[in-house]
């Protein structure tokens, strides 16, 4: 498929809800969704297939809308506990720094990162 990895039903492209085509990005995804599929009895049930609605809601909500995803993620960013950390008392600030940091340092621009080297 290209643009990614694709799974089949009947021979057919599985489509998403806004009927665009299940493009995914690794082989290791596509396969793991076609094992939902296969798990599902006489009737499809979509709660029972959690990769396969989380792909969906990926393709056909943030794809579609990037910008406006990425403005409303950052706007978490203006009172986000993970930005404004307690200072004192000294154990939850080693503790905040210690749970946090490497996520952020991993998701950060190397700019802003708190450790030597990403």
């Amino acid at each position: 498929m290209e643009g990614g990895f694709g799974v089949l039903l009947d021979g057919k492209s599985v489509k998403t809800p806004a009927r665009n085509v299940l493009a995914l990005p690794t082989e290791k995804l596509a396969d793991a969704i076609a094992a939902e599929w296969r798990g599902q009895g006489d009737e499809v049930v979509a709660t029972a297939m959690p990769l396969l609605r989380l792909a969906n809601s990926v393709i056909d909500g943030v794809a579609a809308n990037r910008d406006a995803v990425i403005a409303a993620v950052l706007r978490f960013g203006e009172n986000d506990l993970l930005c404004y950390r307690a200072h004192q008392p000294p154990d939850l600030a080693a503790r905040q720094r210690e749970g946090w940091d490497p996520l952020l340092n991993w998701v950060a621009p190397a700019a802003w990162r708190t450790d030597d080297g990403g």
